[in-house]
């Protein structure tokens, strides 16, 4: 199967916004060298706890590095949103179930992955002040961001190997 110029495009895009995320400063490997551990918002199932242990290891510098890094991360579910929904419709959406049930799953992790980061966002904004329910909340959008997002990808998967 070949895919359009521009689901290639976007899918170019999508990887070069999720290498900067990850390397960048305030990004995930950077991040993950202060405090020994995966940030939250890229693992599913933290609670208020871990979140405000890595607040605390990662330092005034490296909170301020993580809050410039999801503002960044506000814009990336519209650029991967945008490009796995070309891919499903590359592979068959409207007509292929597998690939319309991609883009509602697309849909929901996309609008886990806002509410993640705005709840995120709040907490840094408040910290060193505990928002235990927030922190909460948010730990259950990664979560559902991750579910939706690898269901998904499970679903372009099978949609792809019953391209004709």
């Amino acid at each position: 199967m070949t895919l359009p110029d521009v689901t290639r495009t976007f899918l170019i895009a999508a990887g070069l916004f999720l290498a900067a995320l990850w390397l960048a400063p305030g990004g995930v490997y950077p991040l993950r060298r202060r405090s020994g551990e995966w940030q939250v918002d890229v693992r599913a199932g933290y609670d208020a706890t871990t979140l405000y242990r890595l607040l605390d290891a990662y330092g005034e510098a490296g909170r301020r590095g993580y809050r410039r890094m999801l503002m960044l991360d506000l814009s990336f579910p519209l650029v991967y949103g945008a490009a796995f929904y070309l891919v499903a419709i590359s592979l068959g959406a409207p007509d292929r179930h597998s690939a319309v049930l991609a883009q509602g799953l697309l849909l929901l992790g996309a609008a886990c992955d806002y509410l993640e980061d705005v709840l995120l966002l709040r907490i840094l904004r408040r910290f060193p002040r505990r928002l235990e329910r927030t922190a909460g909340i948010a730990g259950v959008a990664t979560s559902g961001k991750v579910l939706a997002l690898v269901l998904m990808l499970a679903c372009l998967t099978a949609a792809a190997l019953h391209a004709p």
